[in-house]
Formats: C-alpha cells, sequence, structure tokens
C-alpha cells in the first residue's frame, strides 16, 4: 500500500508549481521577448544574405594589356610573343586582354606602367614542385569593381591553364576529363546505398539536439536547483510533507519546472520557424533571384531521400526523448539541490551537477569517434544517453524496440533519481541523518 501512495499528489504538486511558474510576468516577458527577438534575428539575417547575393553592376573594363614576366623558366608555360582572351563578364560586355610575354625585370616595367589605365603585370614565379604563383599588379587607376575583381583573375586563371595545357600537347576538353574528380561511396552487401540526404540528416539531426539540449539544462538546471534549495528551508515545508509525501512533491515540482521550460522552449522554435518564413519573403522582396540555403537543403533531402528517418514514429520518439533527456538532468540538479543544507552553498554544490553536463555534452558529441562497443554503451548509460537518444530516434539510428530499451532505461533513472532526491530532502528538512 505505501508504494502505491508513494507519489500520491504529485499530479497536484506540478499543477500549483506549474500556475505559479507561469503566473509571474516575468515568465511571459521573457517568453515573448526573446521569441520577437530570435524572429528579428531570423529576419535580419537572411536580408542580410539575400542584399549579399545581389550581383555588382559591371563596369567596362579600363584594362587593354597584361604584361607577363615569367620568371619561372618553365617551358611549357612559354606561350609566344602574344595571346589574345575574350572574357564575357556580363551579358552584352566583353573584355578583351591582351597578354604580352616581356624580357624586362618586375620593377621596370611598374614603373613604365604606373601612370596607364590601359596596362597591368602578371608576374609568374616558381613554386614548390610544379607549382606556380601567379601575382596581378593592376594599375592605381583603374576602375574596377570587387566583383570585376574576381571575373578577372579568373579570366588570369584560365589563361594559364590554356597554355599549360596547348605547350604540353593536351587538348583542353581531355585534360578537364582527366583531371576531372573521382566520388566514392561504399554500402554493405545486402543494404541500399546510403543517399546524400541521409548523411546529412546523420551528421546534423544529432548534433542540432544535443546543442539544444545542452543550453536547455545549463539555462534551466540551476534555477530548479535554487528553487529546490530555497523552498525546503521554508517552515511551512514540515507541515506540507505532513500531507504530501517527499516523492510526490519532488516529482511534481521538478516536472512542473521542465513543463514551463518546454513551454518556452517550444515557443521560441516557433518564432524561429516563422522568422525562416517571413526571411525568405524579405528575402525575395530585396533580392529576386535570393537563393535560401536552408530551402535548398530541404529540396535535397526530398530529391535524395532520408530513408526511414522523420517518419511520424521516429519523430513522436524523438521528441519524447528529448522531454526525458531534459527531465533527467533536471532531476539531477534537484538530487544535488535536496543534499545542500544551507541556501548559501548552492552555488559550490551545484558545481557537480555543471560538471556533470559538460561531461556528457563532450562525450555525447565526440560519440562518434568512439568504437561501436563504446558507442551502444554510451547509449545505455543515462548521463550521454540523454543527448544521444533524440537524435538517433529520429533518424531512424535505433529500431523500435531497441529505442524503447534504451527509453525505458532513462525513465527508470528519472524515478530513481526522483527516489533519492526526496529521500534526501525529507532529511534534511527533518533534520535526520
Amino acid at each position: 500500500m505505501k508504494k502505491n501512495t508513494m507519489f500520491r499528489g504529485w499530479a497536484s504538486v506540478f499543477r500549483f508549481t506549474f500556475q505559479e511558474i507561469t503566473g509571474k510576468k516575468g515568465y511571459y516577458a521573457s517568453l515573448f521577448i526573446f521569441a520577437f527577438i530570435l524572429f528579428l534575428f531570423v529576419v535580419g539575417a537572411f536580408a542580410l544574405l539575400s542584399d549579399s547575393q545581389k550581383e555588382e553592376e559591371l563596369k567596362p573594363l579600363t584594362l587593354k594589356n597584361i604584361a607577363v614576366i615569367d620568371d619561372t623558366g618553365l617551358e611549357y608555360l612559354r606561350f609566344g610573343e602574344s595571346a589574345k582572351i575574350s572574357h564575357e563578364a556580363a551579358p552584352g560586355k566583353t573584355w578583351n586582354v591582351t597578354f604580352v610575354s616581356e624580357t624586362e625585370s618586375l620593377e621596370s616595367k611598374q614603373t613604365e606602367m604606373k601612370d596607364s589605365k590601359e596596362d597591368a603585370v602578371l608576374h609568374i614565379e616558381k613554386g614548390e614542385g610544379n607549382n606556380v604563383s601567379c601575382n596581378l599588379f593592376l594599375p592605381r587607376q583603374i576602375e574596377i569593381s570587387s566583383n570585376g575583381k574576381d571575373h578577372l583573375l579568373e579570366m588570369v586563371s584560365k589563361f594559364i591553364y590554356r597554355t599549360k595545357s596547348v605547350n604540353l600537347g593536351i587538348e583542353e576538353n581531355k585534360l578537364t576529363v582527366l583531371t576531372a574528380p573521382v566520388m566514392t561511396t561504399y554500402s554493405v552487401q545486402g543494404e541500399p546505398p546510403e543517399t546524400t540526404g541521409e548523411t546529412l540528416l546523420k551528421l546534423l539531426t544529432p548534433m542540432a539536439l544535443i546543442m539544444l539540449l545542452y543550453f536547455m539544462v545549463l539555462a534551466y538546471g540551476q534555477s530548479a536547483g535554487k528553487i529546490i534549495s530555497v523552498e525546503k528551508t521554508s517552515k511551512l515545508m514540515d507541515t506540507l510533507l505532513l500531507s504530501v509525501k517527499p516523492y510526490a512533491l519532488i516529482l511534481g515540482k521538478i516536472t512542473a519546472m521542465s513543463a514551463a521550460a518546454v513551454v518556452q522552449i517550444i515557443a521560441w522554435l516557433l518564432s524561429i520557424i516563422l522568422g525562416v518564413f517571413a526571411g525568405n519573403y524579405a528575402g525575395h522582396i530585396i533580392n529576386p533571384d535570393f537563393v535560401n540555403p536552408l530551402y535548398e537543403a530541404f529540396d535535397l533531402l526530398r530529391e535524395s531521400g532520408a530513408g526511414n528517418a522523420f517518419t511520424w514514429g521516429s519523430i513522436l520518439l524523438g521528441i519524447l526523448a528529448v522531454i526525458l533527456g531534459f527531465l533527467f538532468y533536471m532531476m539531477i540538479a534537484g538530487l544535488v539541490a535536496s543534499r545542500i543544507s544551507k541556501t548559501e552553498d548552492l552555488a559550490q554544490g551545484m558545481g557537480f551537477y555543471q560538471i556533470l553536463v559538460v561531461a556528457g555534452f563532450l562525450i555525447s558529441y565526440s560519440s562518434v569517434t568512439f568504437s561501436p562497443f563504446i558507442t551502444e554503451l554510451c547509449n545505455w548509460i543515462p548521463v550521454t544517453s540523454a543527448y544521444l537518444l533524440p537524435g538517433k530516434l529520429m533518424i531512424g539510428d535505433f529500431g523500435f524496440l531497441h529505442g524503447i530499451g534504451v527509453i525505458a532505461c532513462l525513465t527508470v533513472f528519472i524515478l530513481a533519481s526522483a527516489m533519492i532526491a526526496a529521500r534526501l530532502y525529507r532529511n534534511q528538512v527533518f533534520y535526520q541523518k
């Protein structure tokens, strides 16, 4: 009978604590103000990105001649007396630049062309092995935008490339085929090969969820510990613990604080999502040719496929795992605070909690480098599984039974932490050893 009444009344404690936390003006002020700041930040980021994607208006290039000073002594860079290249920088505009081989020194040629708007110097030096280093000296009076400089350097690079190809007796189209990269992948026999979408999801989703849970635990764990420690010293606790078991009190208070925190996190995430849509709309107003990188990433995932990741079942289990992982660390914060007898000792006592949070985060973040045995061990140890479980469930890295087993294991540790914290809490209140 005692076991059945151990947590009796926790719902009343939960409701009272939740209403007490959410009834404060500061709670809603931080919720809405920070949500608004996040919304503006995301919209502003997309607006700046859209503006940066605008093409600069290319001005007519005054440059006509580029004198080439070749100090390499390499035969495959000899191109004769002159070579002329037309480079299309923009629709309807063509830059015609002539490359002229020179035997003068770099300094004398620079002195000769210092007052010119139409002449520049390309200095070619030999690097290590077969590498060459090219430096283009432009006249001070030249009128060219930063985008125009990129086009000009691209033209110079193509000139050097073509010169080497011709002098080596290799046609440019054949050389392009020869130097094209070879893309390699692997797959386990009997299993379909992993797509690009699956690779991106397996890399980014767990990292994002680990970071989210880490910041949630850091932000709210200290507050939970402070509330538990301060209320424990209240004279009303003696009377309260006569009507409600300490197990129900601890469980109700920490779950209420966790629920209030989850409500804030959900509101902030929704503001970010709204900011993405609003930012995309604002970006197209600023620049009709705006390309949203997030939209491109999602399009890539849809086209390449994501395997069993992000099914409705995996999403629901992943959300449940985020809540359980957050609740586990909140219980640990309550456990640490329950053994602190004086409020002034809270900062020192919560140091252990912070070490545990950071250690779990670092181990989880580095788990991809561990052996399969150690990685599987991290999946079951609650300090690390709280971080790892949400991401692995969402990307389908766990089978259904495997995921349910790890969730059950984490739940058992949450209840065990609540019982230990409650016993410590009761002993501190009644001054029992």
